[in-house]
């Protein structure tokens, strides 16, 4: 369907496809590169929390908007839906979503009611890549920001997701070619 949006899109409209995930403070630990005989070693420790992180990218542009909290709260993804309003205050927006919790409460669906021009299209919960294709940015940002990176403080963790969004995802063409 993705496909089909970005070959034949509507004209006055704006398509964002948005999730959100969780950054963790222990790290991802993934496939590295080391000298044959060398076995690198990731630190481990006994750290929780986490932060959120919200993104939408425009289909069509690969421009990222995003937010970084410490809850995955209403409040917090309103924060998000704000740089839409903000961005396109006359445009026709429709936004890809999928059908996770943190999308359907009372202060999400109070703000949609007051900005007409942004359209929910709710895709399945839980959609993977193949329907939501911002799963494929929330990969990207693993191998940038967690993948064996541990951090013992929530405000670097927070910092690194920020930093990731202005200086990788900053990059539209490497976004769009992310997507796929």
């Amino acid at each position: 369907m993705v496909d089909r949006i970005q070959a034949r899109p509507k004209e006055h409209w704006t398509y964002y496809v948005a999730d959100e995930c969780r950054a963790r403070l222990y790290p991802t630990v993934s496939k590295v590169w080391a000298p044959r005989g060398v076995f690198p070693e990731i630190p481990l420790l006994d750290v929780h929390g986490s932060c959120a992180v919200f993104g939408m990218v425009d289909l069509h542009t690969g421009q990222t908007l995003s937010h970084v909290a410490k809850s995955l709260s209403g409040a917090e993804q309103l924060q998000l839906l704000e740089q839409v309003a903000a961005r396109h205050p006359q445009g026709r927006v429709l936004i890809l979503w999928d059908n996770g919790p943190t999308h359907r409460n009372k202060k999400v669906a109070a703000w949609l009611a007051e900005h007409p021009n942004v359209k929910v299209f709710w895709l399945p919960p839980y959609a993977g890549e193949r329907v939501n294709p911002i799963e494929r940015l929330w990969k990207w940002f693993r191998e940038c920001v967690t993948h064996n990176h541990l951090f013992l403080e929530l405000e670097p963790l927070m910092e690194a997701a920020r930093d990731f969004f202005r200086q990788f995802a900053a990059d539209r063409k490497a976004v769009l070619a992310r997507l796929g």
